[in-house]
């Protein structure tokens, strides 16, 4: 893989749609994204297909926006893990992943993920490092947790969908919603294209479920990438 000199370089690990991708590259940006999966955006040559960790070792990234595996950390699925050990396991397993994320050692950091347990399991220690908090530590209480930054609704970025999304930034700003697409009403209700009458999630349940939920809307990418963007050409003198 070539990276291109002079540039602001951006890592978007987890990601094998290529949203965020090809929004930072129609502004001009040396982005990548990285996942063990083959991309399914259309640019293979802007893709590493590797351990997203392995990717964040290949050069220093300006900025690197993760999308950790949430299955077993988002708080809507956290009862399953009641009288099941080797799931409660692979959220303590996906929570050390996202401290491995915040402790990769870029400048800039984004994590993205639906409301998730992140925000009660993990804090930063005394020494900046970023840890675990345990299930059933006596005195976690005086420990302050690294809640997300910011939370967002693809509604308010000109999508017609629902699907909060939040986003822990370290040296980073929040982004600002541009423009809201309304639902329908229902009952008094708002809900989106993809919901059902009730707010349920329209998908039905399938082997690529997962995926097709984890993508990022257009409308949310073209935010990430022009504001952040706006951002990153501030910080640096080309």
């Amino acid at each position: 893989m070539m990276f291109l000199p002079n540039c602001i370089n951006i890592l978007i690990a987890g990601e094998e749609s290529q949203a965020m991708c090809l929004a930072f590259r129609g502004l001009g940006f040396a982005a990548y994204s990285c996942d063990l999966k083959p991309c399914s955006g259309g640019h293979p040559e802007w893709h590493l297909q590797m351990d997203m960790f392995e990717g964040v070792k290949l050069k220093r990234w300006d900025l690197v926006i993760f999308h950790p595996v949430c299955k077993y950390m988002a708080v809507s699925g956290l009862f399953r893990n009641i009288g099941n050990p080797e799931r409660a396991a692979q959220t303590e397993l996906s929570l050390q992943q996202v401290c491995d994320c915040f402790n990769s050692g870029a400048d800039r950091i984004v994590l993205e993920n639906p409301t998730a347990c992140i925000s009660t399991r993990i804090y930063k220690d005394v020494d900046g490092v970023y840890k675990i908090i345990p299930l059933h530590k006596k005195d976690k209480w005086h420990i302050k947790p690294f809640k997300a930054t910011q939370t967002i609704q693809p509604y308010n970025f000109g999508e017609d969908a629902s699907k909060r999304t939040c986003f822990w930034l370290i040296h980073m700003p929040k982004l600002k919603n541009t423009e809201r697409f309304k639902g329908r009403m229902v009952d008094g209700v708002e809900r989106w294209s993809n919901q059902t009458d009730s707010g349920q999630n329209k998908l039905a349940p399938s082997a690529n479920r997962d995926t097709l939920r984890s993508k990022t809307y257009p409308g949310v990418a073209k935010a990430c990438a022009s504001q952040w963007g706006e951002y990153l050409l501030s910080q640096f003198e080309y």
